[in-house]
């Protein structure tokens, strides 16, 4: 946490010469950086809190509402990249089943493909933690993961490229024998890689890595979290 001293010398009393800029928060690399800051025009300052911090990638920054009682500035920092999962969402609706190919020529076609394209994401996340509940892997009282676990991405893709089989399942969802071939191919075809030394922020949030991880720790630095998590699997 920056001091008082220290914080007193961010804030911009309007004696400055030039604007306060992103070239000021990278002046002391290894500086954790979480002053009050206001924004807009003077009639109508918005208060913000500004967070900046130094990650293995270099300085991160954050403007936020989230007020500095309730939400230390690592926690500032995991809440927005839990957040990036959205856009993880929104690419996998792009490069896995096809939003970024949309070539039709009337808005509600677009439309059905779109929502065809969040669908599919949306079950591909539905199934990966239905296995996760089936498992044991989720709640208070989880099991220790010992086998990889399904990775949305994966399943988006078998669910792409086995759309047939999946009609099939649907149009004799009375045979059991439908749905077991195409439950089949999912479970052996989307296993995460990544399971064991590169756990997503929701993963170690929820628990759902191979060895617990702090949640403070990876929040605090998830180079080093990880790291500690790729020891302890060296000596398990």
């Amino acid at each position: 946490m920056v001091s008082d001293e220290e914080r007193a010398k961010w804030i911009d009393d309007g004696s400055l010469h030039e604007p306060f800029t992103a070239k000021d928060l990278n002046a002391k690399p290894t500086q954790i950086v979480d002053i009050d800051v206001t924004v807009g025009p003077p009639n109508a300052l918005i208060p913000l809190r500004l967070v900046s911090f130094p990650t293995a990638g270099g300085h991160v920054s954050f403007l936020t509402t989230l007020s500095r009682t309730t939400h230390t500035w690592a926690e500032v920092g995991l809440l927005y990249r839990l957040r990036w999962t959205i856009e993880t969402d929104n690419k996998r609706c792009k490069s896995v089943l096809n939003a970024d190919e949309i070539d039709e020529r009337t808005g509600a076609s677009a439309l059905i493909l779109v929502h065809a394209a969040m669908l599919g994401s949306v079950f591909a996340n539905a199934i990966v933690h239905e296995e996760h509940t089936q498992r044991g892997w989720t709640g208070a009282r989880r099991r220790a993961i010992k086998q990889p676990p399904l990775h949305p991405t994966p399943v988006a893709e078998t669910m792409s490229s086995s759309a047939q089989r999946m009609g099939m399942a649907l149009a004799h969802h009375n045979d059991p024998a439908a749905w077991d071939r195409w439950a089949s191919l999912i479970l052996h075809n989307t296993k995460d890689p990544s399971w064991r030394n590169r756990p997503s922020a929701i993963d170690v949030v929820k628990g759902r890595t191979h060895r617990l991880v702090p949640t403070d720790a990876y929040a605090r630095n998830p180079a080093a979290a990880l790291q500690m998590l790729k020891k302890a699997l060296v000596r398990a």
